[in-house]
């Protein structure tokens, strides 16, 4: 019987898992449609364990998430040379989209330019920018008229997504393009051909929701203890590209669906709050309105992210020393009875009493790609670490 129970638990771990990486929610972009079947999702599995609503509407809690969000297909020509999005080139989205064409210029290291010859071009820049203040550098070509900065991006299978957008100082920022390294030679050779860009950002505030529920213990004036996720990812490219975040985070949230049903089964002396955060794609917003403004008065935070990507694993453990109390000493304890390894240390800085995320020898890391699928997702992993958790919830009186 306790070998039907667990394939029951792991295949339900995979349909959370697999559900939250559908077409449906289409990468979980905060404030995207996808993200709000997200949000409905998790406040009726809330519900239907007995959690209560902890939000100020109902299981949910509104956040103001600023983001840079890709709003149609980023196209790129350099002469008569189209380049492929994701693959060839990528935007750093911080700094904002836009559309137009110019020259290509090019600028070396230690070079000397004219400034009137830069107004209206492309710029590609090369040489060593590992100590370039890029930032910097930007708003000074911005104020000479520049077009965009194309830069060296190194040799990724992909290149990285981003949503974090500076919404404060759009005004003050131009594109910036990274290319594949092994394209840069061929690509200066075309000094003074026509650059065309079509990077349809938009950059700005929406509302999000976070999804908190309340899970009142045997004793109301016992402990509190929340634990914490994201739900949010970066969303679909509208090119077709999917992006799923499996590793980045829904296996953080299936792992935590499957602890809030385990702890629905027997109430402990604890009160628990479950939180799905939104925003943490876009500098941790939600984590920070959470933290800021928790609906009642905790003992101590926990935070789970990028969790099983190897079935080789240990977990980092990162926690607070001046915590009133320690979690982290009981699910450490509990991490060595389980056979699980972990890595300890200790940072007073961080938002959360105390952080869990995976670690593995794999070098393959997919994160803030396509290839981050939850086919590359072991589940029992997900199980291992709800297990552990609950089991470091008894241990607490």
């Amino acid at each position: 019987m306790e070998g039907i129970v667990m394939a029951s638990n792991a295949a339900r771990i995979k349909n959370d898992l697999k559900y939250l990486c559908s077409t449906q929610l289409q990468g979980r972009l905060s404030g995207s449609t996808g993200a709000k079947r997200a949000a409905t999702f998790l406040a009726g599995e809330l519900e239907k364990y007995g959690f209560i609503p902890a939000g100020k509407e109902g299981y949910f809690e509104s956040v103001s998430v600023p983001a840079a969000r890709l709003l149609g297909e980023a196209t790129l020509s350099i002469g008569k040379w189209n380049l492929l999005h994701r693959i060839e080139f990528g935007e750093l989205a911080y700094y904002g989209g836009g559309s137009g064409e110019g020259r290509l210029v090019v600028l070396k290291e230690g070079s000397e330019y004219d400034e009137s010859v830069l107004e209206g071009s492309f710029v590609l820049l090369r040489g060593d920018t590992t100590d370039m203040d890029l930032k910097e550098t930007v708003r000074s070509a911005n104020q000479m008229g520049v077009k965009a900065i194309l830069m060296d991006g190194g040799e990724p299978r992909w290149f990285h997504k981003s949503v974090m957008g500076d919404y404060r100082t759009t005004e003050q920022n131009i594109p910036v393009i990274k290319i594949r390294t092994s394209l840069l030679s061929e690509i200066e050779a075309l000094e003074g051909q026509m650059v065309k860009l079509n990077l349809p950002i938009e950059t700005g505030i929406m509302e999000c929701q976070n999804v908190m529920g309340y899970l009142p213990g045997q004793d109301a004036e016992g402990k509190t203890i929340a634990f914490a996720t994201h739900y949010d990812f970066l969303g679909d490219d509208p090119s077709g590209f999917r992006f799923e975040g499996a590793g980045d985070n829904a296996a953080g949230v299936a792992t935590m669906l499957e602890l809030a049903r385990k702890l629905s089964e027997q109430r402990l002396p604890l009160n628990i709050l479950i939180v799905f955060t939104t925003g943490e794609e876009s500098n941790l917003w939600g984590e920070k309105h959470f933290v800021s403004n928790p609906p009642l008065q905790l003992d101590q935070t926990i935070y789970l992210d990028a969790l099983g990507r190897s079935p080789y694993y240990s977990l980092n453990l990162v926690y607070d020393e001046s915590e009133r109390y320690s979690f982290a000493e009981a699910f450490t304890s509990q991490c060595y009875k389980d056979g699980i390894k972990t890595n300890i240390t200790s940072n007073q800085k961080h938002l959360f009493d105390l952080l869990i995320t995976g670690t593995s020898g794999v070098k393959f890391r997919p994160y803030h790609t396509p290839d981050d699928t939850w086919k590359l997702i072991h589940v029992e992993v997900l199980e291992e670490v709800a297990n552990a958790l609950y089991s470091s919830c008894k241990r607490i009186k």
